[in-house]
Formats: C-alpha cells, sequence, structure tokens
C-alpha cells in the first residue's frame, strides 16, 4: 500500500466536496462520501505502519496478513504520512 492511494484519496475529497472549489464536478455526492469512507479506511489499515519501536512507520505494509516488511522509511515519506494522518485527523475530528 502506497501513501500516495491515501493523498490522493484525500485530494480528490477536499476538491469535490461542497466546501471544494470543484464541487460541481461531481454530480453524485454520495461517491464524494465514499471518498472519505474509503480514505478513512486505508487510514486505519495503515495504523499497523506505526507499531514500530521508534513511532516512525514501516516503508512496506502488507493488508492482507497485516503485517510489515520491515523496510527502513525515509524522512520524506515519513513526513507524507504524517501528513495525512493529520488531514485524516481532521477530517474526521479525531486526534488519534
Amino acid at each position: 500500500m502506497k501513501i500516495r492511494y491515501l493523498a490522493s484519496m484525500l485530494s480528490a475529497y477536499d476538491l469535490l466536496n461542497d466546501d471544494g472549489p470543484c464541487h460541481g464536478i461531481a454530480s453524485n455526492g454520495d461517491q464524494v462520501r465514499l471518498l472519505q469512507n474509503r480514505s478513512l479506511e486505508i487510514g486505519q489499515s495503515l495504523r499497523i505502519g506505526y507499531q514500530t519501536n521508534l513511532g516512525i512507520p514501516d516503508n512496506g505494509i502488507n493488508l492482507q496478513t497485516r503485517s510489515t516488511h520491515g523496510d527502513s522509511t525515509s524522512g520524506i515519506a515519513a513526513g507524507a504520512l504524517q501528513l495525512e494522518f493529520a488531514r485524516l485527523a481532521d477530517m474526521w475530528n479525531d486526534p488519534t
């Protein structure tokens, strides 16, 4: 699972929701809300990557086995993941 999938879904939601600059493009509000819900599901699945000694997420996560590959994460990737989780927390009013 790559962080860019989550980032893309969050960006699409931010653009298409009722407050977004492109809200008129989406003809079906249920599909826009689906982006929000699926983003939360992906974010919850990615949380297992944070179960490390240092709290820096592993780079490789297998969602089927709910395990990590133990790959090291670059500072850039860890920072991007933090931004996406911060956006999810903001979207759902959930500080955890």
